[in-house]
């Protein structure tokens, strides 16, 4: 598993209150986890906390999996270009 996804996971298990294994990187955020658009802006928020940057808000419209969004939080931090940390 990448770092972006190691991350992701570790946030959304932290917001679900799981253990990151139980995440899957195929999961549908909505049908599998049970998300909505405010659980989505809320584990942003958290990512956007972790780093002291703006997340991409308006990139999270298209996000459906938990795979897509390691596939943002990836390329909004190598577009930073700032070195990956691991949520604590």
């Amino acid at each position: 598993m990448s770092p972006h996804e190691l991350f992701v996971h570790d946030v959304l298990a932290r917001y679900l209150e799981v253990e990151p294994d139980d995440v899957a990187t195929e999961d549908h955020l909505a049908r599998d986890l049970g998300f909505d658009d405010l659980d989505l802006i809320l584990v942003a928020l958290e990512i956007e906390d972790t780093f002291a940057s703006e997340f991409p808000m308006a990139s999270l419209e298209g996000v459906t999996t938990v795979g897509s969004l390691v596939d943002l939080v990836r390329t909004w931090r190598l577009g930073d270009a700032q070195p990956m940390a691991r949520a604590s």
